[in-house]
């Protein structure tokens, strides 16, 4: 064995190997947080064509997040609040999730419930509920029983568990949406949508069948229960023509003088997520650590919202549930198809899923011979690696996009106990090194304000009801969000590099003419 010369060593020409974090964060050049707690921008709302552009070049095409000081006058969001909701709303049967390990989010047990029920419970202080996104795959319309319509709240019963994330069969794999996020996106059976308006639009029939392809498309794009304002909600905000992949509301209930932390009395070193679960010190409800795969529009319409913010490019100290495959500029970030996210799809730096785009550029009878080739191949690698259906065991996994980390080790700040908080510190530290290298910053949003926050940013958010002394609105939060495809054009001209997400926002705004002709005459 040789010794360590004390000599110059010549370089020999071969290349050390990269770090694999560093190589990840190489692909995203868009902004990052440099120093803890650096303020984000508040701006006004753009209203002439110059401030608009100003917006685009400065923010959306940066990937650079901003508080508008201002909400939205497109639809009168005071029609949310709590005490107008139940008139607003139609009392439709819906899935609500039920807070599981001191939380929500994915995997967390969702029952059926009508919409005003569900209301009046928040009412009467139950905190313990919260309407997310609702998945297409389940009977929601109110056509079963009434024990489909509305199941007991038995913790003993099973749940109708949906991984968002793994929705990846769909448009959109983490959700997805991310997803049983509470603040993530889903988006089940769009290609399928999108082939049947395309169909719709080259029939002038006005069939039913078409007439309810429309109909499910829209009410994809408009979460229900907010299908019912299709009419009065814009697909676009005036400010931002980003094609909108869909919009959602999230209702709960969280107490903002509540801070009870008796939870930190179950702190176990041995367990995975120190014996934390999904709670938060400090008050409120915790989405936990995660990101999405869409530009957010985020409006608050009751009560308030605390985002924790981290950059795309910390997301190798995120310590995701998935193992991250690569980063785009965008902000998007792909994940290894493996036992930790089996259903994965890749994305594409806009979003789309590879393989959906394949397809849809194999629906072109006109397509170039290499090209067809090329797309046929795409689809030919994707089903060779496929993997079987996820276990039981991988079927209760977070999203890939979802950060192991517990909540309450981000907020370690609002822990009351100093020596408890020292030791839960210690143990942190060790288990989840890189996180505390992370920069984050953090923005308080509340009802007149909204925020834009473009994918991959990872993001707790905390929520907590209004403390306006209304009765019927004590301690609930009320928000809507729109998720946009981010940008991979140059210019607000030109926000996308090929026709992809532009055909379907033809197919999209001629089902919605459709659907808002036909119940105008209703």
């Amino acid at each position: 064995m040789s010794k360590r010369s004390g000599t110059e060593i010549v370089d020999s020409g071969l290349k050390k190997p990269k770090d694999a974090s560093v190589s990840i964060e190489s692909g995203y050049h868009g902004y990052k947080i440099l120093e803890d707690g650096i303020r984000l921008d508040s701006i006004p709302i753009p209203t002439t064509n110059e401030g608009i552009e100003d917006f685009f070049e400065n923010y959306v095409k940066k990937r650079k997040p901003c508080k508008f000081n201002q909400a939205s006058k497109d639809f009168n969001w005071n029609l949310l609040k709590p005490e107008n909701i139940k008139e607003t709303l139609d009392n439709e049967v819906l899935q609500i999730e039920q807070k599981s390990n001191g939380g929500f989010g994915s995997g967390s047990k969702r029952v059926f419930m009508k919409f005003h029920d569900f209301i009046d419970k928040l009412q009467n202080g139950n905190h313990d509920l919260y309407l997310t996104t609702q998945y297409a795959e389940h009977e929601i319309e109110g056509e079963g029983s009434q024990d489909e319509e509305e199941t007991p709240l038995d913790d003993d019963e099973e749940s109708e568990e949906e991984d968002s994330a793994e929705c990846g069969r769909n448009m959109f794999p983490d959700d997805v949406s991310e997803v049983g996020s509470v603040d993530s996106i889903n988006f089940n059976d769009l290609r399928d949508d999108f082939e049947e308006m395309q169909e719709n639009d080259d029939s002038d029939d006005g069939n039913e069948e078409g007439s309810a392809d429309d109909l499910a498309a829209v009410r994809e794009l408009y979460q229900p229960p907010l299908d019912k304002l299709v009419n009065e909600i814009p697909e676009q905000l005036h400010f931002l023509k980003l094609v909108p992949q869909q919009i959602n509301i999230w209702v709960g209930s969280a107490s903002e003088k509540d801070s009870d932390q008796s939870f930190l009395g179950n702190f176990d070193p041995n367990d995975e997520k120190l014996g934390l679960g999904r709670n938060i010190p400090g008050g409120g409800s915790s989405s936990g650590l995660h990101h999405d795969h869409a530009d957010n529009i985020y409006i608050p319409v009751s009560g308030r919202k605390r985002f924790t913010l981290f950059a795309p490019s910390d997301v190798t100290k995120m310590y995701t549930v998935g193992d991250v495959a690569n980063l785009y500029d965008t902000g998007i970030i792909n994940y290894k198809r493996n036992e930790n996210a089996p259903t994965w799809d890749k994305l594409r730096a806009d979003g789309a899923i590879e393989t959906q785009y394949a397809q849809y550029k194999l629906d072109d009878p006109n397509i170039p011979e290499p090209d067809r080739k090329e797309y046929n191949m795409i689809l030919t690698n994707e089903s060779e690696n496929d993997i079987k259906k996820p276990t039981d065991n991988q079927s209760t996994l977070d999203p890939p996009s979802f950060s192991t980390i517990p909540p309450t080790v981000v907020h370690l700040d609002k822990i009351e106990d100093q020596e408890l908080r020292n030791n839960i510190e210690e143990l942190a530290r060790k288990k989840w090194p890189k996180f505390f290298t992370a920069h984050r910053t953090t923005i308080d949003l509340k009802p007149g304000e909204m925020l834009f926050l473009p994918t991959g940013w990872f993001h707790e958010v905390t929520s907590f009801g209004s403390t306006d002394g209304n009765k019927d609105s004590h301690d609930i939060h009320v928000a809507v969000n729109y998720w946009l495809m981010p940008p991979t054009g140059n210019s607000i001209n030109n926000m996308y590099k090929d026709g992809y997400w532009n055909s379907y926002m033809d197919s999209i705004s001629n089902a919605l003419q459709r659907v808002r002709q036909k119940s105008d005459r209703l």
